[in-house]
């Protein structure tokens, strides 16, 4: 077929797509079916005006836009419902097979119902940028792509229909691969000795799927429950840093010792689906049955939707477990909490400060630093709320004998009865805020 013909062919197909939905259809069948050998006899020049001006995010060229503009509102929202900008996009890289080597980097595809399949074949593409939903069929397809980043709101990204996707392909790939999605939803594989490795995974990518530091040794990133937090103790991983969501790990620098061996900080936070109704207090649960022989401080951030008892119980028996420990500090909302020493008298520890901070009143316990004692001769200054002073009128002897011996005293939202004070047997500062309310 010389040019003339193809020429001819070309015209025949513009006018077609021009028509109705009926004749476009069949002009994009037509174009399919002559697209290999449009690109074989390098006839392409006949059929440019068909593909110019091309705009993947809005999904049109630039015939579609000036088509659009002629129709009414109503036909033009039939006319973008036919969904024919993507077909035709496949089809011209097969008339242009060079042109799929020369896309940019960063390609950002909007109105797309379905991964193209030019995606999935050679192609300079690295950075791939979802404006819309779509489906996910194809996505472990992607074997060019670096990484696929969904520019939508939240409540579009989770409607995605993730069961669609082979996660276990997209796992035996090679080289590092990136699912970036809004808030904290990612899934990212690195290289490692030439296989690719699961160092992120949190938010949807993590729902009814188990990840574990045993079976995924890079994984560094992800939304554990408390559970699978206690069960990572015993696991090691090559990271001095873990997000784990609801936790955050510092460890030490000997990548031979487990998570715990080699804890030095933990920074503890709220998030959806975090604590539980199971929860006795959050550091022995957290930390029970594990020695911690690196843990220098631990503090958090406990928000409004913190589920789960508000009481710190410091035991003899934790902080044996943690013979680094020297600072205790959670930062909470809303709620009083209590604190109690529990047979804590005589222990010999260098932890040196507790503070619960709860919105306008510090509830707070400093020990001095300067001399090797029992936590009780170390006490020096003691803060605390009208729900805590149970220890001073006989109901608590033992939080009554740990703190009397402290040299000063803060009473917060108090008021009433004062002569506690003859308690004290050391106080050098004793002072009472009453409650404003």
């Amino acid at each position: 077929m010389d040019s003339t013909m193809w020429q001819q062919q070309a015209d025949k197909i513009i006018q077609m797509l021009t028509d109705d939905a009926s004749m476009r259809q069949q002009s994009i069948t037509l174009l399919d079916a002559l697209a290999d050998s449009v690109g074989a006899a390098g006839a392409g020049s006949a059929f440019i005006e068909i593909f110019s001006q091309s705009n993947t995010i809005e999904a049109t060229f630039g015939w579609m836009k000036d088509l659009s503009d002629e129709l009414s509102w109503g036909a033009r929202r039939d006319f973008e419902k036919e969904n024919i900008f993507w077909p035709l996009y496949d089809i011209m890289l097969r008339i242009y097979p060079d042109r799929a080597m020369n896309l940019p980097p960063l390609f950002a595809m909007g109105k797309c119902k379905r991964i193209p399949v030019f995606l999935s074949k050679p192609n300079s593409v690295r950075h791939l940028v979802i404006v819309d939903g779509l489906s996910l069929d194809r996505l472990h397809l992607l074997n060019e792509i670096d990484s696929v980043s969904f520019n939508m709101s939240t409540w579009d990204f989770e409607r995605l229909d993730w069961s669609e996707v082979d996660l276990s392909t997209v796992e035996e790939g090679m080289g590092s691969f990136r699912l970036l999605g809004p808030e904290r939803n990612n899934l990212v594989f690195d290289e490692v000795n030439g296989q690719r490795s699961l160092r992120i995974a949190t938010g949807v990518f993590v729902q009814d799927r188990s990840y574990s530091f045993d079976a995924y040794k890079n994984l560094q990133v992800s939304n554990l429950t408390l559970s699978q937090i206690v069960e990572s103790w015993t696991q090691q991983t090559p990271h001095n840093f873990l997000d784990l969501g609801i936790a955050h790990l510092h460890l030490s620098e000997d990548v031979s010792l487990t998570i715990a061996e080699r804890l030095t900080s933990i920074h503890l936070q709220t998030v959806t689906g975090g604590w539980s109704d199971e929860t006795e207090h959050i550091l022995n649960t957290l930390f029970e049955g594990q020695h911690f022989p690196r843990l220098t401080a631990i503090t958090s951030q406990l928000g409004w939707n913190y589920v789960g008892p508000h009481s710190l119980i410091i035991s003899s028996e934790l902080l044996q477990r943690m013979p680094s420990l020297k600072t205790i500090y959670l930062n909470v909302s809303d709620v009083e909490w209590n604190v109690t020493f529990k047979e804590c008298e005589s222990l010999v520890h260098p932890l040196s400060t507790v503070v619960v901070s709860e919105n306008d009143q510090i509830t707070f316990y400093l020990f001095d630093s300067s001399i090797k004692s029992s936590l009780q001769s170390r006490l020096q200054a003691v803060s605390i709320g009208c729900n805590d002073v149970d220890f001073l009128t006989g109901k608590d002897s033992e939080r009554r004998a740990f703190l009397l011996g402290a040299s000063h005293v803060h009473l917060f939202h108090t008021e009433g009865n004062l002569s506690m004070i003859r308690h004290f047997t050391t106080l050098k500062e004793f002072y009472v805020e009453r409650d404003p309310y």
